[in-house]
Order: C-alpha cells, then sequence, then structure tokens
C-alpha cells in the first residue's frame, strides 16, 4: 500500500508520461491511507482473522482517497493496476518472495520481520533518486523531466540576474530591489531581548508573590485581634449572667416567704 501510494504520487514528475492529468496529490492523502492500513491490520490481527480485507482496502484507498480526483479512465486503470499488483495475499508468501521491483542495481521488497534497525537499514539502503523502470515507465520518461527542470533553472537564474535597463525615473531594477527592501527592513520590529524580557516578568512575579504575602499576614494579624477581641467580651458578661441567674434562683425563695407570711396575717385576723 506504501509503496503504491507513493508510486502514484512520484509519477507526477514525469507530466504527461506519468499522468494525462496533474491531479494534486498530497501527503495529506498518504497519511490518511497509511491510517486505513494501520486500522484495518490491527483489527485483523486482534479479532484473529485468517483473511486481510484486501478488497475494502483497495475500494477505500483506489476508489475514494485517490480514485477520488482522478478523472481519466486510463488514469484510473493505471491506479488500479497498481493496487492489484501491490495488495493481497501474495505479498507474504514464503515460497515464492515478492518484488515490487527487482534489477542489478537495487531490489523493493518487503523486509524480514525483526528489531527496527532491521527495518532502519533496509530504508537507508535504498537509493534516493529512482528510475522510471520503478513506476513502469520507460527509461525515455526521464528525457522530458530533465528537460523541464534544466528549462526551469536557467529560466530561475535569467531572473535572479540585475537588469540594466532604466525606468522613467531613471533608477536602475537593483537600486529599486534595494529600497523597496529597505522600506520593508524598517517597517519590521526590533528584536527582542529573550532574556530582558524574561527578567522582568520574574521581577513581577516576585513582587506580586510578596505582595500576597503581606496581604496574608495582615488578613491573620485582624482575625487574631478579632478573636482576642471576643473572648475578652466573653470574660467580662459572665459575673452579669451569673448575677442574674442568682436573681433568678432567690425569686421562688421570696415568693414563698411573702406566702407564708400572708398566710400568718389571714390566720391572725381570724382569730
Amino acid at each position: 500500500a506504501v509503496v503504491s501510494t507513493q508510486s502514484t504520487g512520484e509519477r507526477r514528475k514525469y507530466a504527461k508520461v506519468g499522468w494525462n492529468v496533474p491531479y494534486d496529490f498530497n501527503e495529506s492523502d498518504f497519511s490518511v491511507c497509511i491510517k486505513l492500513l494501520e486500522i484495518y491490520l490491527s483489527k485483523a490481527y486482534k479479532n484473529g482473522d485468517a483473511n486481510i480485507p484486501w478488497q475494502s482496502l483497495r475500494y477505500l484507498i483506489g476508489e475514494v482517497m485517490y480514485g477520488g480526483r482522478v478523472t481519466d479512465s486510463f488514469d484510473r486503470r493505471v491506479l488500479v493496476t497498481y493496487l492489484q499488483e501491490y495488495m493481497g495475499d501474495f505479498l507474504f508468501d514464503t515460497f515464492q518472495p515478492f518484488h515490487f521491483f527487482k534489477d542489478a542495481k537495487v531490489t523493493y521488497t518487503i523486509p524480514n520481520d525483526g528489531p527496527l534497525e532491521n527495518y532502519i537499514d533496509t530504508i537507508e539502503a535504498l537509493p534516493l533518486i529512482n528510475s522510471p523502470d520503478v513506476f513502469g515507465l520507460h527509461p525515455n520518461a526521464e528525457i522530458g523531466y530533465y528537460t523541464n527542470a534544466t528549462r526551469d533553472i536557467w529560466s530561475n537564474l535569467i531572473n535572479l540576474q540585475p537588469n540594466t535597463l532604466t525606468d522613467a525615473v531613471g533608477t536602475k531594477r537593483d537600486i529599486t530591489l534595494s529600497g523597496m527592501c529597505s522600506d520593508i527592513l524598517a517597517k519590521i520590529p526590533d528584536q527582542f531581548d529573550i532574556q530582558i524580557i524574561s527578567k522582568g516578568i520574574m521581577d513581577k512575579l516576585q513582587q506580586q508573590k510578596a505582595l500576597e504575602e503581606e496581604a496574608k499576614k495582615n488578613i491573620s494579624h485582624r482575625n487574631s485581634g478579632r478573636s482576642r477581641a471576643t473572648s475578652a467580651s466573653s470574660m467580662n458578661t459572665v459575673p452579669s449572667n451569673a448575677s442574674v441567674g442568682q436573681t433568678q434562683i432567690n425569686v421562688p425563695s421570696i415568693i414563698t416567704q411573702s406566702a407564708s407570711s400572708t398566710q400568718e396575717t389571714t390566720s391572725s385576723l381570724q382569730d
């Protein structure tokens, strides 16, 4: 799947020889295809499925992700052929090892199972520049590619050369460009000194922390003063409460004495 998706992108540099229409395949398409492959293979492994859903993967990659951009019928045929040739159970055939491409110089095949270093060594051994044979194209496909690349390089070099012609004001082109660059540089703000800015921020944070500690001390001192005043007032009010209690306790005795004296007076009057 990785080889097929990468092949679709690499064929674009050969212009009409690679694809009849210049499609805008990008890195996000490749990332989504890799994610789909990871999801389906992980699900098949966890469920213990003996068969990998290659048909579903071919449809999602060839008809949805990349196929959704392909409009030419012959280009679609090439895309489907890539998926048919590069995705299947034959990839893991031990009796007849599968090679995506093989010649006297390089071999594109699945690395042997092992630690991560084996895969890294296999990838680093691959060439940085691939020939058209790897993508199923004729070697002469590079002629047009190198011709266009050379034309673009020379065109860019010519555009970089200073123009000696003068405009209506009599100013040369390089002087005009220099003036524009000076104006742009004048509008750019000065570079920030990170150390000074960070030191100022730290000083402000320390001041804020000191103010918070001082505020906490004042609040705690005020609360302690209130608690002492409350305790003192409570101690002063205890005797008055006690006298009131004593007065309340003596009231029944007074009532009893007055009642007895009243009875004595009444009996004496009767006699």
